[in-house]
């Protein structure tokens, strides 16, 4: 009885060989009351003995090789092959038939995407479909040598990453990840090619995508709190005031937050924001009330749209004022000899003040 038969190419993949290629067939037999099976009772087509048989529990494994030296050319189609087993008389005992393929298709990159929004997270997630046949002959239908591997590299650069699948399906999806640390900011073009397990290569194709691993910038000098004639404040009294704190942040109009609370203010409140010359302007409106002297501090948070975060802890020494202002002279409109004078009616007097 034979057990079994197979076919495979140098590459040992089952049913599958090149276009130019050797072919190792294989046999599993075993025959009732016959204790030492040899290779010519073990036939390929009509004639042609195996190479050898070698026992194996209670069967024979034999095996042989076409040709016996080198390799030939095989047109790329299925190849049918029939293997029979012969007992010392010479009589047929089994016989099994079956197929092996020639591959000479290429797999194909059928998708392939990336994930932006993971890009600025420090992943670069690469999805991909490859397909793979044997040959374009209907009879290679479904048929194919699996996926070995897949390359990622990008041209002129170091970069380079290999995912080895190694895989007798016929259509392969999945995704891979890479280091965002491994490239700068910037676009970024990733060849990609696809490998079957006889290592016939797929046409490369390529993906891009942008990196932006930069945070956006937060102008600390240009951080302000000013009442509502604009004057840039140090200085704090005993009443409360409306200001209005701004500074400038180099980013797209995003997710900007606030902490004021040592002047009195709000706890991660959002502010109104604009752009001015190429720069976001945000500013938060809200009443100062300081107890004390002393510095105080200011925190501010940025996130663009990249998800790139940033923050800035701005510290602004507020000094009480607690005198009020001084007046240093008085005079009319009417001045002789460094002495104001005045009439009954219809005067004009000018104070000079200090605070």
């Amino acid at each position: 009885q034979l057990a079994s038969i197979s076919a495979q190419g140098s590459d040992g993949i089952p049913k599958i060989a090149k276009e130019r290629d050797y072919i190792t067939f294989n046999a599993k037999a075993t025959i009732a009351g016959d204790s030492d099976i040899t290779p010519n009772q073990v036939i390929l087509g009509n004639t042609m003995a195996f190479n050898s048989c070698t026992k194996v529990h209670d069967s024979y494994e034999c095996t042989l090789r076409f040709p016996q030296n080198g390799t030939m050319q095989f047109d790329p189609r299925s190849m049918p092959y029939t293997v029979s087993l012969r007992n010392d008389a010479n009589k047929l005992v089994d016989e099994k038939s079956s197929n092996f393929y020639i591959d000479n298709k290429v797999p194909v990159i059928k998708k392939l995407a990336v994930d932006q929004s993971l890009a600025n997270s420090g992943i670069i997630r690469i999805s991909y479909t490859i397909n793979d046949t044997a040959c374009s002959a209907p009879s290679c239908a479904n048929e194919c040598a699996g996926v070995k591997k897949i390359d990622f590299y990008e041209v002129g650069k170091t970069f380079a990453q290999t995912v080895l699948v190694d895989t007798p399906g016929c259509i392969v999806s999945g995704a891979t990840d890479i280091q965002a640390s491994k490239f700068i900011d910037g676009e970024h073009t990733i060849a990609v090619k696809a490998y079957d397990r006889t290592n016939l290569p797929s046409i490369e194709e390529a993906i891009t995508f942008d990196l932006d691993k930069t945070a956006p910038v937060i102008d600390v000098g240009s951080f302000k709190i000013v009442d509502d004639v604009d004057v840039d404040l140090k200085y704090f009294g005993a009443k409360t005031i409306p200001v209005r704190a701004r500074v400038d942040i180099d980013l797209d109009m995003s997710s900007v937050l606030g902490d004021f609370s040592q002047f009195g203010g709000p706890v991660n409140a959002s502010p109104s924001c604009s752009i001015s010359n190429a720069s976001t302007v945000c500013v938060w409106n809200f009443n100062m009330k300081i107890e004390e002297a002393g510095l105080k501090k200011a925190t501010i948070w940025a996130k663009d749209d990249n998800d790139n975060q940033a923050k800035a802890e701005i510290n602004r020494d507020m000094q009480k004022d607690s005198q009020g202002p001084i007046i240093e002279g008085l005079e009319s409109s009417r001045v002789f000899d460094g002495t104001s004078f005045a009439t009954l009616q219809k005067n004009t007097f000018y104070a000079t003040f200090r605070d």
